[in-house]
């Protein structure tokens, strides 16, 4: 997505700038620069190829799969916490 567009979006709600790119930093989103060099190209921000830590539901918000949680990894738990996407 153009960060142009994400400036833009981000001050109609309310959001700081600082606050974007904290979270931006957060959930590992990578900007790119495409188009070319100058005016002629742009800063673009892109969810990465793997997601460290991808967001999971917690027990506490999943009660009703707790017949489930025999078979669920909590982070930390496997070798790899790295997820494709």
């Amino acid at each position: 997505m153009p960060v142009k567009i994400i400036q833009k979006e981000a001050s109609e709600a309310g959001y700081s700038w600082a606050t974007i790119r904290r979270a931006k930093e957060r959930l590992g989103i990578e900007a790119e620069r495409t188009g070319g060099v100058g005016k002629a190209g742009r800063w673009e921000w892109v969810l990465p190829k793997m997601l460290k830590n991808p967001l999971r539901c917690s027990l506490s918000e999943g009660e009703h799969l707790t017949h489930l949680s025999e078979n669920l990894s909590t982070l930390g738990d496997s070798d790899s916490e790295w997820l494709e996407v």
